[in-house]
């Protein structure tokens, strides 16, 4: 009897000390800087002399989510789609958004098109009618930043764009 007791002791013990170490592990990832639900940290982008901090969608995972688990993003923050190759024709839809965007489309430095305040879609739209954005030209990288953002902060066609400290180095 007093060995079952100890052998049930001791694994409630090595129970509670895995599940102290395990939250621990997950409390320091943010330390390395990784969120656990949001990709790694910020990096900063300048359109003209407005400063965003964004986080880099480069990878299909993250380009297919997007910022569709997101209730909301705040007025200087925004998500840098990086592709794969330049001179793409991607295409975006709001599936799963909570809120309006701006897209801007980026090719060699610069905006090149701008979908202004793109609508959430309306509760229980099937896939097949969610309307399909894309830019009119081949781009390079593609901006998401709130609805309202660039008539708000007077982002226009042809302003520059500094992603340097957002793209990863040659």
């Amino acid at each position: 009897m007093k060995n079952l007791f100890v052998s049930i002791a001791g694994v409630s013990l090595f129970i509670i000390l895995a599940g102290l170490f395990t939250k621990g592990y997950f409390k320091n990832a943010s330390d390395l800087g990784i969120n656990r639900f949001e990709g790694p940290k910020k990096k900063i982008v300048y359109i003209g002399s407005l400063k965003l901090n964004v986080e880099v969608a480069n990878t299909d995972e993250l380009r297919n989510k997007g910022l569709s688990v997101r209730s909301k993003m705040n007025d200087d923050e925004g998500m840098l789609f990086i592709f794969d190759k330049k001179d793409t024709m991607p295409t975006f839809w709001m599936k799963n958004m909570e809120f309006p965007i701006d897209i801007l489309w980026i090719k060699n430095g610069k905006v090149v098109q701008i979908h202004k305040n793109v609508p959430i879609p309306a509760k229980g739209t099937p896939d097949s009618k969610l309307k399909i954005y894309s830019p009119n030209t081949p781009i390079d990288y593609v901006l998401e930043v709130s609805g309202g953002y660039c008539d708000k902060n007077v982002v226009l066609e042809g302003l520059t764009i500094d992603l340097t400290r957002a793209l990863p180095a040659p």
